[in-house]
């Protein structure tokens, strides 16, 4: 095969791999900017540029038809908004809607331009509108909503309004299919008339009506606007020119309906916010210019705060939306600007097609931004967040019932794996502690902790005072009653049991081994609470120490010093994670290896 099948779902992209492929091998023998409108400016098939001058679209039209020759396309269908250059191009190769025309005397025709209707004779964009017969629904509704296609949202006031109608019977949770209420019936059947007149507003295609020799300065404004009906955002290109001249012209907006649940006026405000900053990325990006800076606008005084505060905290919505503002922007690239002079105002309330044609802020911007930067808007009196503001999150204060220090001893028991080496290190803060006393009590300020290896009694000291502190945690109330004089309560775990606590405070088991011959620590074990970590410990140090003899043996050697409750299932517990570690051990490491 010498040809790619067309009509495939990978079509596109194979022909744009295709087209790009033939710009790179031919990158040494054409100008930078004929490669650079190859890679940057065709969609698809349809290739989108502006030149400076006539002279240069017609070298960059000569060469990118030899470019994509050599890689076998032909391009056709030209059309352009300069009659000399049109003159230039092959008969053949312009749109059939310029093939015949006298461009001597004749007017040039519209053309379609991904959606967007534009007039070639005065250069500007437009819409035109095919008026659908629609039932008054809301799939009628929501059908022509779609149909109107506006990629730089230069309607997009007049599209809300449309918006809005349908987010109401949506609220009233009607069918799809069912008629609307009388009153938005109404205001539904007024703005589809009004929409055929939006075919008046023009917009100019080019941005700048400066030279492009001038020393040229590119600012971004943003303006951003919220109601409780819809928010949205507007962005301008102040462009001044080497004699101080201004001109400022609208490149993208985006209004956006209110959620249904609904929420603060501050919050709308601040998802505002967040449009303007996304804008200013995407159009930083798109816009081969070199911006020198961004301006970000906004009415709210409690959003300006929200941005510029670093002392506050605030709660998840508004946290995670200031921090997408951050990333985008300064706090210093924020200011204060009037709601009667904001063109967002436009893009969170809605114009019909009547005042968006009469009126010129939507499309120029606000006078000021016509004028010297000092006769901008500046913020007012000092403002400063209310001490009570919803979205500021208060400090949190915890009442902890029983004692904290409990909690730091468990966590300390809890960072070791192995008995012994958990008596060890509670041996050493005996010591420790041991030696502060000492400087506290007889003011030796030069007492230091002895280095000398911990002794066996130390060691048997510690495991005292681990099982001491469990039983203080676990049995509270059985060690109550105990020492003052009363039986352990038949409810306890431990009731059959019969604990006694001895001397040094310990509670061991009781009961008719007292009457055995048999070592004194296995007549009274010392008990412990079930599935506790340390109890967990002492089980794998038996289980190691016996060399995994099985679970009789385990629970019989460690019963001749603890008696911990439910046994049985810890050293289960224990056993199953032995065997599933040597079953992951003999996979890792097979015999034959």
């Amino acid at each position: 095969m010498t040809v790619h099948l067309f009509g495939g779902v990978w079509s596109p992209s194979c022909a744009s791999f295709a087209v790009r492929r033939t710009a790179e091998d031919h990158r040494a023998h054409f100008n930078p900017e004929t490669i650079r409108t190859i890679l940057e400016n065709l969609y698809v098939d349809d290739c989108l540029k502006s030149v400076a001058s006539v002279s240069k679209a017609i070298n960059l039209v000569k060469e990118l038809c030899e470019l994509l020759q050599r890689g076998g396309f032909k391009l056709t269908k030209w059309i352009i908004n300069s009659r000399e250059v049109l003159d230039s191009i092959h008969a053949e190769r312009r749109a059939k809607e310029v093939k015949d025309v006298d461009l001597g005397s004749n007017v040039l025709p519209q053309e379609r331009a991904l959606g967007v209707s534009w007039n070639t004779e005065s250069d500007k964009f437009g819409y035109l509108f095919m008026p659908k017969n629609k039932p008054t629904t809301r799939r009628g509704i929501l059908s022509v909503i779609s149909s109107i296609y506006d990629p730089f949202g230069f309607i997009c006031p007049v599209t809300l309004q449309a918006k809005k109608i349908f987010q109401r019977e949506c609220r009233l949770k009607k069918g799809w299919d069912d008629l609307l209420e009388k009153c938005h019936e109404e205001k539904w059947i007024e703005w589809i008339q009004k929409l055929s007149r939006i075919e008046q507003l023009t917009i100019t295609r080019c941005v700048s009506p400066f030279d492009s020799d001038d020393l040229l300065k590119y600012d971004l404004h943003h303006f951003s606007d919220a109601s409780m009906e819809g928010y949205g955002a507007v962005s301008y290109l102040r462009i001044v020119n080497s004699d101080g001249r201004i001109h400022c012209a609208i490149l993208m907006g985006k209004a956006r309906l209110a959620p249904m649940k609904q929420i603060t006026i501050p919050r709308l405000e601040l998802s505002a916010a967040v449009i303007s900053v996304k804008l200013d990325q995407l159009l930083r990006q798109e816009l081969r210019l070199k911006i020198s800076s961004s301006t970000f606008w906004s009415d709210s005084m409690v959003v300006l705060h929200y941005i510029k505060s670093d002392s506050h905290r605030f709660h998840t919505f508004v946290a995670n939306r200031i921090a997408v503002i951050h990333e985008g922007s300064t706090a210093d690239d924020w200011r204060y600007v009037e709601s009667k002079l904001n063109p967002g105002d436009d893009a969170s309330r809605g114009l019909n097609a009547d005042e968006m044609i009469s009126q010129e802020r939507w499309m120029k911007g606000p006078d000021f931004l016509w004028l010297d930067e000092s006769a901008w808007p500046t913020i007012p009196e000092a403002f400063e967040l209310p001490e009570r503001d919803l979205e500021l999150k208060r400090p949190k204060v915890y009442f902890v019932q029983g004692d904290v220090k409990h909690g730091c001893t468990n966590r300390l028991l809890e960072r070791y794996s192995s008995w012994y080496k958990l008596k060890r290190a509670v041996a050493w803060i005996l010591r420790l502690k041991q030696c502060l006393l000492i400087r506290y009590r007889n003011m030796k300020s030069d007492q230091r902790v002895s280095k000398n290896p911990l002794t066996v009694e130390e060691i048997r000291t510690a495991e005292y005072e681990v099982v001491k502190f469990l039983q203080r945690c676990h049995f509270s109330d059985e060690i109550n009653d105990l020492t003052g004089g009363h039986p352990v309560k038949k409810t306890s775990s431990i009731y059959r049991l019969e604990p006694v606590i001895n001397s040094h405070g310990i509670m061991f088991a009781g009961g008719r081994l007292k009457y055995a011959e048999i070592p004194e620590q296995a007549k009274h074990q010392m008990i412990l609470p079930k599935a506790h970590h340390v109890a967990r410990l002492i089980g794998h140090h038996y289980d190691e120490l016996l060399g995994h003899s099985g679970r009789e043996h385990v629970l019989s050697q460690m019963r001749q010093r603890f008696w911990i409750i439910s046994a049985r299932a810890t050293i289960n517990e224990i056993l199953r994670n032995c065997t599933l570690q040597a079953c992951t051990r003999s996979e890792e490491y097979p015999k034959n290896g």
